[in-house]
């Protein structure tokens, strides 16, 4: 008969420690020492730091303890190794994760009871991470970048940025079941819910400017047919009255100043019910000119061409600081 200490997995699921199987057989060598292996399979826990998730690597510790008379563990392998029978690598182990390194470490007495600890270093197989929620993501944020090169006259820049906006929630709504929900308050939040963040503040950001440029573009529009008109009729001038005199207007006259008049209304620079376009008498030299008054003000597609560059310059360090830092 052969006494064995016992051995318990501190770390378990369960409510109380794991006891570890007795071994079937022991070999007893004739320096009196004897030699057996466990096999047995256990459910344990550890904290795990998600800060760099999914591009990350953990470390987890199992504290195992020792119960016997007078037992003293000695941790005399700096690295554990797969059995010779296992036909695998340690490190092709099949799964999310990839198990890395086996060490034990420390140990400690303390009457009958020692114990020492099994660190188990585990990376996370990023492929599925990059190919279906990093690669998309980034390549709906440079979309959402290409609204800017969208010609404002063509009446489809908010209805895609829309589009991307809508499709960007929908893919995140499905792909939100894989990310983690383990975090606490008071805990970092992982750079995959960072870089989402941003992802979604982008296409909010992306809207507001968007509605900036057309609505500059719009005043451009109104703009210029009242230049046109000053320009055909040098000797009159445009102001706010109450009808459109019919004597001394030619047909052209009058259709220059009904395009104003709607391009007024649509765009918000003439406001009132009976607003309307009146000639008058010459300039006067107090009047400010349509330049003075137009020149200084940023034109719709520089607007965009300004807003382009921003957003690039915002989301390339962005995206170096989640991927690379």
């Amino acid at each position: 008969m052969v006494w064995l200490p016992l051995m318990y997995v501190v770390s378990s699921t369960d409510d109380s420690p794991q006891r570890l199987a007795d071994p079937d057989y022991v070999i007893l060598e004739n320096t009196g020492a004897i030699n057996y292996r466990l096999t047995s399979f256990t459910t344990t826990f550890c904290s795990f730091d998600l800060t760099y998730y999914p591009l990350d690597s953990q470390t987890c510790e199992i504290p195992i303890i020792v119960y016997g008379c007078d037992v003293n563990v000695s941790t005399n392998a700096t690295r554990m190794e797969r059995s010779p029978l296992s036909k695998e690598p340690l490190d092709r182990v099949q799964g999310e994760w990839t198990l890395t390194n086996v060490t034990l470490s420390g140990n400690f007495s303390a009457a009958d009871v020692s114990y020492f600890k099994v660190i188990v270093r585990i990376k996370r197989s990023e492929l599925y991470y990059i190919l279906c929620v990093l690669l998309p993501m980034v390549m709906t944020s440079l979309l959402t970048l290409m609204v800017f090169w969208i010609p404002p006259g063509s009446g489809e820049k908010i209805s895609y940025l829309v589009t991307i906006y809508m499709s960007s929630t929908l893919y995140l709504s499905i792909v939100g079941d894989t990310f983690p929900r383990n975090m606490n308050q008071g805990e970092h939040l992982h750079r995959m819910t960072l870089f989402l963040i941003f992802i979604i503040m982008e296409g909010v950001v992306a809207i507001i400017a968007t509605v900036l440029v057309m609505r500059r573009y719009h005043e451009e529009v109104a703009t210029d047919a009242a230049h046109q008109m000053c320009q055909a009729n040098p000797r009159h001038r445009v102001e706010k009255s109450g009808d459109i005199p019919e004597s001394g207007s030619t047909d052209n006259e009058k259709q220059l100043a009904k395009n104003i008049t709607d391009a007024g209304e649509q765009n918000g620079i003439l406001s009132g019910v009976s607003e309307s376009i009146v000639y008058r008498a010459p300039i006067s030299s107090r009047s400010v000119t349509f330049k003075q008054i137009y020149g200084m003000k940023l034109s719709a597609a520089l607007l965009d061409r300004i807003f382009f560059f921003i957003f690039l310059a915002v989301c390339a360090p962005f995206y170096a600081l989640v991927f690379i830092i």
